[in-house]
């Protein structure tokens, strides 16, 4: 699925996926944090506060890797006085967030965008500024030593795709591809 790109304006998106104006709708922009089975739903949902007009959601506090829902409901009435309600909900994986803009992943339900959040294929995206942080410091001169335990190939610490692990006099470990060794 291709990622979609949310405007960040003054810590607040400008739009969002699933928003209902009727005054009888009910919205929301909320981070699932796990599975419970006594929260609605089946899931532990910790909800962002409301922006003012024109913005929607505040969205301090959100970070790479959170599992979001954007939630419209809106509740009609039928003339037989039955409450019917309409839901519309949007399911997604933060990508990247900065004062700009909020790039996720959509997911077509909350479970799959859960899975997809502990999948090691996103856990290994999730973890690039801590090697990041050590190409930098590389290149600022740390010292810096390079081991090999070729006769462990379980140890931890070791690349499982190159064998080499970087280390820091900061203790500060990270693994490295050989493109940036």
């Amino acid at each position: 699925m291709d990622d979609l790109t949310l405007k960040i304006d003054t810590g607040a998106p400008v739009e969002v996926p699933a928003f209902e104006p009727d005054e009888c709708g009910h919205n929301w922009l909320a981070v699932i944090e796990d599975r419970d089975p006594r929260a609605p739903g089946g899931l532990r949902r910790r909800f962002q506060p409301r922006a003012g007009v024109p913005f929607y959601y505040l969205v301090e506090g959100l970070k790479v890797g959170d599992v979001i829902e954007f939630g419209a409901d809106r509740v009609s009435l039928k003339p037989s006085r039955q409450h019917r309600k309409l839901p519309k909900r949007v399911y997604g994986v933060i990508r990247e967030i900065n004062a700009e803009l909020l790039r996720y992943t959509p997911q077509p339900n909350a479970l799959t965008a859960l899975a997809f959040s502990l999948s090691p294929t996103f856990r290994k995206q999730r973890n690039r500024p801590e090697r990041k942080m050590v190409i930098r410091r590389l290149s600022l001169g740390y010292p810096v030593t390079r081991t090999c335990r070729a006769n462990a190939p379980n140890s931890p610490g070791r690349s499982a795709r190159t064998g080499w692990t970087w280390q820091t006099q900061f203790g500060v470990r990270a693994k490295l591809a050989k493109s940036a060794a």
